[in-house]
């Protein structure tokens, strides 16, 4: 049989998937995840679909963990946070802090009820439902950390809940398919690439909606001597995380389509937008191309490295 010229970088990939399975296998296999398609899980589930049918597949270790539904709801598959994870946590002012804080959680929560009720079309939003969920995201649950511990699993469960509820009761998405959609670490707060994220024709998650709502309260204070000025974070990230930004920023990447542009000011941000590249390379079907725009500064072999170690 005569060699042929490629026509495509599709081919090629078949050609290396195909001849290559050995040396490859390690590769595939170290991805450890599966993606559901219609609802069903197999074994060897196509990594994306979108115009080209084509491409790798991921084979995860377990199929009976990577198979079973999600413990955030079903079709929130997508979403990446660590639960039932009991590292080291500790402070042990939580509890009068939490005390302190109940009235003002209470006050926020009304105040987002609120806000999201006003900015939803008339009657879409049920009054009761929407109330319990945002209490259960922003006040029954306190304290705990970031990422470990029974509080942390409760309130990224109760505050998935709330925004499942609010998408699911708009039916309107969060972005639009049309949308030029871009990615920055908001958790940079100086950050150079926010400019050149948010402006112009692209749309960042702060351009979001909910996402500034959501904003607007997690950034409140409040007083834990009412005769005193001092002013404390409400949701500060140490003593009262909450992943409510998170949460909508994986949303977003789920949510969005065509080309997605990620602006990268340090290699570390890398580590910081893991979840939301995951959601937007894998779980997306949608999405047809990633760029990644880097600052100066930043070394593109660096980049590349730690965008394969990450994913």
């Amino acid at each position: 049989m005569k060699n042929r010229p490629l026509k495509s970088t599709t081919e090629l990939t078949k050609l290396l998937m195909s001849t290559c399975a050995t040396t490859l296998r390690l590769q595939r296999r170290g991805l450890s995840l599966s993606v559901r398609e219609d609802g069903i899980c197999s074994k060897q589930s196509r990594l994306r679909g979108g115009k080209n049918t084509g491409g790798p597949q991921i084979i995860p270790y377990n199929v009976e963990d990577v198979c079973r539904s999600s413990e955030l709801g079903k079709g929130n598959e997508f979403l990446s946070f660590q639960l039932h994870h009991f590292g080291f946590c500790l402070n042990f002012k939580q509890k009068k802090r939490c005390e302190r804080s109940l009235e003002a959680r209470q006050a926020e929560a009304l105040k987002l009820w609120t806000q999201m009720s006003s900015t939803a079309s008339k009657n879409t939003l049920p009054t009761t439902e929407m109330k319990h969920a945002i209490v259960g995201c922003l006040v029954e649950v306190c304290g705990g950390c970031s990422g470990s511990g029974s509080k942390w699993d409760k309130r990224v469960t109760a505050c998935v809940e709330l925004v499942s509820k609010y998408i699911s009761h708009t039916r309107k998405p969060l972005v639009k398919k049309t949308d030029k959609i871009s990615v920055f670490n908001t958790e940079n707060i100086p950050s150079a690439a926010h400019g050149l994220a948010c402006n112009g024709d692209f749309k960042c998650v702060e351009n979001v909606q909910l996402y500034s709502m959501f904003q607007t309260t997690i950034n409140s204070k409040y007083k834990p001597e009412p005769n005193n000025s001092i002013e404390e974070a409400l949701f500060d990230g140490h003593d009262n995380p909450s992943p409510l930004l998170e949460i909508v920023e994986q949303f977003v990447a789920k949510q969005a389509a065509g080309n997605v542009s990620v602006y990268i000011e340090s290699v570390r941000d890398i580590s910081a937008l893991r979840n939301i590249l995951k959601v937007l390379m894998i779980y997306n079907r949608d999405i047809e191309c990633v760029t990644f725009l880097t600052l100066k500064g930043v070394r593109k072999d660096k980049l590349a490295s730690a965008i394969q170690r990450k994913n």
